[in-house]
C-alpha cells in the first residue's frame, strides 16, 4: 500500500518542510490525474468526441451524438471523482464495511434497510430503451476508465487497497436514491423525538418540535405516545441515534436546504427572464457538485451534475433553465410494534390479531473479517430497525423483543408505473416551461420544488411522493398495533402546488412552508425557518429592474430578518424590569447587550461585532431556556440540538411564545423563581452573551468579529471517514490535515441568511451548511449560464482542481459556461483531449 510508504518518507521531514511533503505527495500521485490533452481510444464510441477544459477544470464535451457523449461523460466523471462515486455507491447499498471494515457495520445494517438497490433496479426496469442506453453508455465509460486505472487510483482508494467493482447502469439511480434520502430530515427528527420522549416525557415533547410560526404546538401529535412505556426502547433508540450520528459524520444526516427564485422578463433590467438557485449542503471536500457542459449538433446543456449520475441536475440549455429546492418532505414514518416470540420467529399485534413477522437474511462482506449474516424483520408497516441498533456482538443473535417495541420504518416504494427517470432525463430537452412542468409532475423519486424558466415565462412544480395518513401528522413515531395511523396510499398529484407566470411576477422557495396554513394535504412538518424566504421576497419586491449582478448580490446577502423581530421584544418594558432585577455586573452587561442589539442593522458580516453578539445571545438564550431540563439526559440534549436544524423551538419561544398564558411552555418555569419567565430568561441570556464574548473575543467590543467564532472548514472524504479506520491510519490522516483539508476561514451569515452558513444551535459555531453551488441563468444574454462551485472539480487531493474554487467562492466570482462559439473559444483551452473509437467494447452490468 503505497500511501504508508509515502507517508513514512513524509513524516521524516521536519514540520517546517511540510509544504515539500505535500509536493512530494502530489508528485507521487501524479499518475492518478487525468490528462487534459492528447488522444484516448475508447471502445464503444461511434464517432470522435473532444473534451476541452476551462481554467477551473470544467469540461466541455462535444460529440456527434448523445450515446457517445454519455460514454465520455462516464469516463470523465470516473477520472475526476471515482473515490467520491465509490463511497456514495457503497453507502447507498449498505456495503461500506467492505471498504472500511467492521466499524461500518452499523451504517451498513441501517442503509441496507433503506432498500435503495431494490428501488433502483425497479426504476431501471421502468426506464425506456433510449434512456437505458444512455445509462449503459455512462456506466461503460466509467468501466473503461476503471479497466486501465485499477493500479493508479486516488490516494484514499489506493490506501484502502480496494479494487473497485464494475459500474452498473443502475448505479446512477442508486445514487439518486441516496441523494433523495438526504433531502428528507423527518426520519432523524422522529428518532430524536423518541429519545426525548423517553427521557423528558411526552408532555414537554411538542414544545421542542414546533412546526411553523403560525402553526399550533403539536400537542395532538404527541398524545399518541402518551401512556406508552418507552423506557424498554432506550437501548434501541440510543443505538439508532449513534447510527444517525455516523451518517452525519459522512454528510448523510444533516438536513439540507436551498434557495431559488425566478422573475418574468418585465421585472428585469435587460428584458430577459432570470433564474437563480443555490443548494445548501454540508461543507466538505469534494463538493457534491461537478460542473459540466455538453454539446452535440442538436443539443447544448450546461450546469451542475452529481458524479455517478449522468444528468445536469441544475442548469440550462439555450432555451430552458431548471433548478430546485428541498421540500423538507415528510415521507418517512416510524411505527412502534408490539411483538412477541413465536416458534422460531416473531409475531406482532395488529388490530387484535397476532400476525407473523416476515424474516429474511442479509449477508455483509467485511474487510479483513468473516462475512456477517443479519436477520431482517418486517411487518406491514415496514422493516424493523431494531436489529441494526445492536452492537456487533448481537448481530448473530435473535432480536430480543420481550417487553420491547419493534421500530418499523415506513417509506414509499416506486410503483409499477413510475416514470420518474424518463421524466427527469427528458426535462432538459424541452424548450418551454409548460411542457417541462408536465414532466416534473411525473417525478416521484425525488421531492423538490422544481423551478423553471424559458425566455418568455417562469414556472414552479412540486415533485415527489407523499403518504396519505389515516390520522396523525407523522411528525412523531406512531403506535402501529391498532392501525389508526396507517397509510392509505399516497397523495394525488392533483394536490401538488404548481404555478406559471408570464408577466409581472416572480416565484421563489427557500425550504419554507410552500402551502397556506390549513392546506388539506400534509407535505411536511419540518419546514425551515421562514426568514430566508422573507428576505428573498423583500428583495424581489424592492425593484422591477433586476439584473445578473443583482442576483449575485442576493445570493451573497447576509441580512437576518430575525434581528428586526427580536428588536421588537428587546423594547418590551417587561424586559427592562427584568434587567433591573439582575445583580451587578450582570445588569450592566445585559443593558449593554440590549443597547447594542437594538442598534444592530442585522447584517451578519464576518467582521461585524454586533453579529458576534447577536449569535452569542441566541446560543445563550437556548441554553438558559432549555439546558436545565436536560441536565441528567445528555443523549436527549444532543438529540434536541440535532433536531433544531429545521424550524427551531429556540426561535419559536423567543419570537412567538408568551409566558403569561395558563397553557404556556413549561420551559419558562425554573427551579429558581428569579430566573423564571421569558423576560428573566432573556435578561440572563443578554448578560451571558457579553460574558461569553469577552471570554472568547476580549474585552474590547470594537475588535469583536463574528468570523472569529464562526468559521468555514473544508474536511476531506478521508477525514470524514477517519473515525472508522484503525488508529494508526487515523493518525496518518490527521498528520495530513493541511494537505487533505482547507481552512479555517472567517464566515458570516447563519441559518436565516440567504448566504447561509448555519451552525448547530446550542453546540458550537462551526459552519455546517453552505451554498455548495450557485447557478444564475440570465436569458437576456447570449451565454446565459453562470455557475459557482464551493470546492473543485476533482476529488483527488493531488489535482490542481481539488479545491481551487474556494477562493472564488469566498470572493463571489462566478464562471460563465458559454453556448456561443465565441464564448467557448475565449473561456475554454485551445488544447483538447480527443477520444476516438476503439475496436471492442466492455460489457456493462445489467439488471436481470
Amino acid at each position: 500500500m503505497r500511501l504508508q510508504g509515502m507517508l513514512g518518507c513524509c513524516l521524516l521531514a521536519s514540520s517546517l518542510l511540510l509544504t515539500g511533503c505535500h509536493s512530494l505527495l502530489n508528485l507521487y500521485y501524479s499518475d492518478t490525474l487525468p490528462p487534459e490533452e492528447g488522444q484516448i481510444t475508447l471502445a464503444g464510441l461511434s464517432e470522435p468526441v473532444s473534451v476541452r477544459y476551462n481554467k477551473m477544470g470544467v469540461p466541455l464535451i462535444k460529440g456527434q451524438n448523445l450515446d457517445d457523449v454519455y460514454l465520455v461523460w462516464g469516463y470523465i466523471h470516473a477520472s475526476e471523482r471515482i473515490n467520491h462515486m465509490v463511497l456514495m455507491r457503497l453507502t447507498a447499498e449498505g456495503r461500506l464495511s467492505e471498504y472500511l471494515g467492521e466499524s461500518a457495520l452499523s451504517i451498513d445494517s441501517f442503509m441496507r434497510k433503506m432498500r435503495f438497490r431494490q428501488a433502483a433496479d425497479k426504476l431501471y426496469q421502468q426506464t425506456n430503451a433510449q434512456n437505458r442506453r444512455y445509462l449503459q453508455a455512462y456506466a461503460q465509460g466509467v468501466n473503461l476508465w476503471l479497466n486501465t486505472h485499477q493500479d493508479s487510483l486516488p490516494m484514499d482508494l489506493a490506501a484502502a487497497d480496494y479494487p473497485v467493482p464494475a459500474w452498473q447502469a443502475t448505479d446512477a439511480i442508486l445514487i439518486l436514491s441516496l441523494a433523495n434520502f438526504g433531502l428528507a430530515g423527518n426520519l432523524h427528527e422522529e428518532i430524536d423525538s423518541l429519545i426525548i420522549a423517553q427521557q423528558l416525557g411526552t408532555e414537554r415533547l411538542p414544545w421542542l418540535f414546533p412546526v411553523y410560526p403560525d402553526e399550533p404546538i403539536p400537542h395532538g401529535e404527541a398524545k399518541k405516545l402518551q401512556g406508552l412505556n418507552l423506557q424498554p426502547l432506550q437501548q434501541e433508540a440510543d443505538r439508532l441515534k449513534l447510527v444517525s450520528q455516523s451518517l452525519e459524520s459522512i454528510h448523510l444526516h444533516d438536513i439540507m436546504a436551498s434557495n431559488n427564485w425566478a422573475l418574468t422578463s418585465d421585472l428585469t433590467q435587460n428584458g430577459g427572464t432570470l433564474l437563480a438557485n443555490d443548494t445548501h449542503l454540508p461543507i466538505g471536500l469534494p463538493s457534491l457538485w461537478s460542473m459540466i457542459q455538453i454539446e452535440t449538433p442538436e443539443w447544448q446543456m450546461a450546469g451542475a451534475a452529481i458524479p455517478g449520475i449522468p444528468a445536469i441536475v441544475l442548469g440550462a440549455t439555450p432555451h430552458l433553465a431548471w433548478g430546485y429546492t428541498m421540500v423538507m418532505a415528510d415521507n418517512q414514518d416510524l411505527f412502534l410494534e408490539q411483538m412477541r416470540p413465536a416458534g422460531k420467529g416473531f409475531e406482532y399485534l395488529y388490530k387484535g390479531k397476532w400476525l407473523p413477522v416476515k424474516q429474511t437474511q442479509e449477508v455483509f462482506h467485511v474487510k479483513g473479517q468473516p462475512d456477517v449474516t443479519e436477520n431482517m424483520y418486517e411487518t406491514q408497516h415496514g422493516i424493523l430497525l431494531n436489529e441494526s441498533l445492536k452492537s456487533r456482538s448481537y448481530l448473530l443473535q435473535p432480536l430480543e423483543v420481550e417487553s420491547r417495541y419493534g421500530i418499523a420504518l415506513s417509506t414509499l416504494s416506486p410503483t409499477n408505473d413510475d416514470n420518474s427517470i424518463n421524466a427527469l432525463m427528458a426535462i432538459p430537452y424541452q424548450q418551454h416551461v409548460p411542457q417541462a412542468i408536465a414532466l416534473a409532475n411525473q417525478i416521484k423519486v425525488i421531492s423538490v420544488n422544481m423551478l423553471l424558466a424559458d425566455k418568455q415565462q417562469i414556472g414552479w412544480q412540486l415533485t415527489g411522493s407523499y403518504p396519505l395518513r389515516k390520522n396523525g401528522l407523522g411528525q412523531f413515531p406512531s403506535p402501529g398495533w391498532d392501525g389508526i395511523y396507517d397509510w392509505r396510499g399516497s397523495v394525488s398529484t392533483k394536490y401538488y402546488p404548481s404555478a406559471l407566470k408570464k408577466r409581472q411576477g416572480w416565484l421563489a422557495s427557500a425550504n419554507n412552508r410552500i402551502v397556506e396554513k390549513g392546506y388539506p394535504v400534509n407535505f411536511s412538518q419540518t419546514w425551515a425557518h421562514p426568514e430566508r424566504f422573507e428576505r428573498i421576497s423583500a428583495m424581489l419586491n424592492a425593484t422591477n429592474r433586476h439584473s445578473l449582478n443583482a442576483m449575485k448580490q442576493m445570493q451573497y446577502d447576509q441580512l437576518d430578518p430575525m434581528v428586526a423581530k427580536l428588536q421588537t421584544y428587546l423594547s418590551d418594558p417587561a424586559l427592562s424590569i427584568a434587567i433591573a432585577r439582575l445583580p451587578e455586573p450582570e445588569q450592566q452587561q445585559a443593558r449593554l447587550a440590549q443597547s447594542r442589539l437594538m442598534d444592530f442593522d442585522g447584517q451578519l458580516h464576518a467582521d461585524s461585532p454586533a453579529a458576534a453578539l447577536y449569535n452569542l445571545f441566541l446560543s445563550a438564550f437556548s441554553h438558559q431556556l432549555f439546558a436545565d431540563a436536560f441536565t441528567d439526559h445528555p443523549q436527549a440534549w444532543h438529540a434536541f440540538v440535532e433536531s433544531s436544524k429545521s424550524y427551531s423551538a429556540q426561535a419559536d419561544h423567543l419570537l412567538w411564545q408568551d409566558d403569561s398564558k395558563p397553557d404556556s411552555s413549561p420551559f419558562w418555569q425554573k427551579a429558581d423563581p428569579s430566573r423564571s419567565g421569558k423576560a428573566a430568561i432573556v435578561a440572563h441570556a443578554l448578560a451571558a452573551a457579553v460574558q461569553h464574548g469577552e471570554q472568547q473575543l476580549g474585552s474590547d467590543y470594537s475588535r469583536w468579529q463574528w468570523g472569529q467564532l464562526h468559521r468555514y472548514k473544508w474536511n476531506s472524504l478521508s477525514s470524514q471517514i477517519a473515525p472508522y479506520l484503525p488508529e494508526e491510519q487515523q493518525k496518518m490522516i490527521g498528520r495530513l490535515d493541511g494537505y487533505l483539508n482547507r481552512g479555517p476561514y472567517p464566515a458570516g451569515g447563519n441559518i436565516n441568511t440567504i448566504n447561509i452558513a448555519s451552525y448547530t444551535m446550542g453546540q458550537d459555531f462551526n459552519t455546517l451548511l453552505i451554498p455548495a453551488m450557485r447557478l444564475i441563468v440570465d436569458f437576456s444574454q447570449p451565454d446565459p449560464v453562470w455557475v459557482m462551485n464551493n470546492a473543485g472539480q476533482s476529488a483527488n487531493p493531488a489535482s490542481p482542481h481539488y479545491a481551487d474554487n474556494i477562493d472564488d467562492w469566498l470572493k463571489g466570482e462566478y464562471q460563465n459556461l458559454p453556448f456561443s462559439q465565441e464564448g467557448q473559444q475565449r473561456l475554454y483551452s485551445a488544447k483538447a483531449l480527443n477520444f476516438v473509437p476503439g475496436q471492442t467494447s466492455l460489457p456493462v452490468s445489467e439488471v436481470p
